[in-house]
């Protein structure tokens, strides 16, 4: 018949409830309760009960990370989802100890935490599925330096380091291959996009073109015979290779015709080339073809064999020139080459036409011999020769 009382302290103050039994809320934690029986004021001693109510061990929901094998290191523990305990382990152990997950080190797959147990409450695990995503590599900034006349190049061959071969080229490069002929020097940046939560990652080439020697051998292909040609091929303090003599030097004297080339090397190892095909001129001596000696009133036609600018004394410039004269003379004429310029002459004999005689008319008998005779020349020439003892002489007898 007694009355059992519950109280939350020992000053019996704070009244909880009456009964033999008590059910006290669920609060996590430890507390004492206190209870009497009987009836004031007649009451029992005073006594109590402890209880510990321990909360059930949360590791959170299962989680995802994705993550660049370039980022830096992550908590895992912030990958779970819910409201984990904090305080477990993770297996996999990580490299950087605790939840603190390195990418460089730290592969991709299934890491658990496991929370507990604790006291009679089991442990609790859950997952995170973690993904690494290999960062993109442009390989590390570079120069390349060739000559503007150099081969062509796979241009991710220059970049610095191991860079990925999935990039692109920025100014646009056909194919990934530098063409000096085509593309000019400057910076040309590689860009290798990233996936994966990865940054995209750049290097820069540094291209420089040299230009190349120039080399011009001149105009001038040909040499007078007897003479050579001077061949200059510039840009001094360059090293000269020629062919085909094997020369060193700058320039180059052509005493035979034929073909010659020089290759030029630059301080950059750059090379020029030019070659020039030369010929030897030759020049005939020089001569007047024609009469030497002429009759007064007779043409005359003077030739000569020269086939550069010709002038003759009659101020006529061709190769052939005809006329007549009264008197004796000279003739000459020059021919004018790049080779120089040759004369010749010719002195042109006036004769007067001779008056021939043959004697006075004669009257003979028969069979009487007759000697005739004939003057006013050097040469005779009598017609009809029938009858004549000779017909070229002066005096011939009929």
């Amino acid at each position: 018949g007694s009355n059992v009382n519950w109280y939350s302290d020992n000053s019996l103050t704070s009244f909880l409830g009456t009964g033999v039994t008590y059910t006290p809320l669920n609060i996590i934690g430890t507390t004492t309760y206190y209870v009497t029986a009987g009836i004031a004021p007649c009451l029992s001693p005073l006594d109590s009960v402890v209880i510990s109510i321990i909360a059930m061990q949360d590791a959170g929901t299962n989680g995802n990370l994705g993550i660049c094998s370039s980022s830096t290191s992550t908590d895992l523990f912030t990958s779970l989802g819910g409201s984990p305990d904090p305080g477990g382990v993770w297996f996999p152990a990580l490299s950087g100890g605790g939840s603190i997950f390195d990418p460089s080190f730290d592969g991709s797959g299934t890491y658990q935490y496991t929370i507990g147990p604790l006291g009679s409450c089991p442990g609790a695990t859950a997952d995170v599925i973690v993904t690494v995503t290999n960062a993109p590599n442009a390989g590390i900034n570079s120069t390349a330096i060739l000559c503007a006349n150099g081969n062509t190049f796979i241009a991710v061959d220059s970049v610095g380091g191991s860079p990925d071969l999935t990039g692109d080229w920025l100014p646009s490069l056909t194919g990934g291959v530098f063409d000096p002929g085509v593309n000019g020097g400057g910076a040309y940046t590689y860009t290798v996009i990233g996936v994966g939560g990865c940054p995209n990652s750049e290097s820069i080439l540094t291209i420089t073109l040299n230009s190349i020697p120039i080399v011009n051998l001149g105009g001038i292909s040909t040499y007078c015979q007897g003479d050579s040609l001077l061949l200059d091929a510039g840009n001094l303090g360059s090293t000269y290779l020629w062919t085909p003599s094997g020369n060193l030097t700058q320039t180059e004297y052509a005493s035979t015709a034929g073909n010659y080339s020089v290759n030029v090397t630059d301080a950059n190892g750059c090379i020029g080339t030019s070659s020039i095909a030369i010929s030897e001129q030759v020049v005939a001596n020089l001569n007047i073809i024609g009469d030497t000696s002429l009759c007064i009133g007779e043409p005359y036609m003077l030739i000569t064999n020269g086939s550069g600018s010709l002038v003759w004394n009659t101020t006529e410039t061709n190769d052939t020139i005809m006329g007549s004269l009264s008197v004796s003379g000279w003739f000459w004429v020059s021919n004018t080459s790049s080779c120089g310029t040759q004369t010749d002459s010719l002195y042109l004999t006036v004769n007067p036409i001779p008056n021939a005689n043959a004697g006075n008319d004669t009257t003979i008998l028969p069979l009487e011999n007759l000697t005739l005779s004939a003057t006013g020349g050097i040469s005779y020439l009598w017609s009809p020769p029938l009858g004549l003892s000779c017909t070229s002489c002066s005096n011939p007898i009929v």
